[in-house]
């Protein structure tokens, strides 16, 4: 039995994140290709959410939740992460369910 924990970044002051240190490198990743194409999103998308995988932009959605089920379909949970372009900084953001190993 796998347990289920869900880690939230991707909001303003990342570096400072108490938990950065414990993000994936699958996390780390989205998150630089997310942060490289940031603008551009915003311009053409603002308001709709990015599936990254492996540091690429996967697809973009109108509705998070298809973002969420598609990357879990495609790439399993913990593969992905998903963003909301244009959040306000408070948002929960880039966030994926990981499943920690058995101890």
């Amino acid at each position: 039995m796998a347990l289920l924990l869900y880690t939230v970044t991707g909001v303003r002051g990342y570096d400072s994140f108490p938990q950065r240190a414990e993000m994936s490198d699958e996390l780390e990743k989205n998150w630089a290709a997310f942060i490289e194409a940031k603008d551009k999103l915003e311009f053409e998308h603002f308001g709709r959410t990015v599936l990254l995988h492996d540091g690429e932009i996967i697809a973009i959605y109108n509705d998070s939740d298809d973002a969420y089920l598609i990357g879990c379909e495609k790439f399993g949970l913990g593969n992905f992460s998903t963003q909301t372009i244009g959040s306000d900084p408070i948002s929960l953001g880039f966030y994926t369910t990981y499943v920690a190993p058995q101890a």
